[in-house]
């Protein structure tokens, strides 16, 4: 017998969580831009092309996310990025979103998405004027317990926040 409670969800996770067979939930999560710029903060860490990235949630799920370049004679870019396709599970777990720049830059820039995939992580890729977040990819990678019950996942934003709604199901188990 399991001892304490995460023996016990050792257990369950083992086992594929058949003791919860049906169970499903629901999670509404706002994340401030302090939190969401600690993140960006942490991934671009000793990158050498850019000094700095901050996020600012805007309402009607946009994005504007101001790059500082490491090279002193280039200022800010600020890129503007708007949800333009959500994740549909399990068949097209794909996020999308769509940035531009001001006017006149984005044909110039997307001339250099192909060389930036490169170094962006695994399961996030530019393709022209689009980002696709691969939400499978980066769940095997940082949430692989919880990937195969995810049944739905939203991502909207309200001033100042990037609201995420998730979805969880545990199967049915057969007998």
């Amino acid at each position: 017998m399991a001892s304490n409670v995460s023996d016990i969800l050792d257990d369950l996770q083992r086992s594929g969580f058949r003791d919860l067979a049906g169970a499903h939930g629901a999670a509404h999560v706002p994340v401030s831009r302090e939190l969401l710029n600690r993140i960006v903060a942490q991934a671009v860490e000793g990158h050498r092309a850019v000094r700095r990235v901050e996020i600012q949630p805007r309402p009607g799920d946009r994005f504007d996310v101001i790059v500082t370049p490491a090279w002193a004679l280039v200022p800010p870019l600020t890129i503007a990025l708007v949800v333009d396709r959500q994740p549909e599970f399990p068949g097209s777990p794909i996020l999308v979103l769509r940035w531009s720049f001001a006017a006149g830059l984005d044909a110039i820039a997307a001339q250099f998405t192909s060389a930036l995939n490169d170094r962006l992580p695994a399961g996030v890729r530019l393709d022209y004027d689009r980002v696709l977040v691969d939400i499978a990819a980066l769940g095997a990678r940082y949430a692989p317990q919880a990937l195969p019950y995810v049944a739905a996942l939203r991502l909207r934003t309200v001033e100042d926040r990037a609201v995420i709604d998730l979805e969880w199901r545990i199967g049915e188990i057969k007998n």
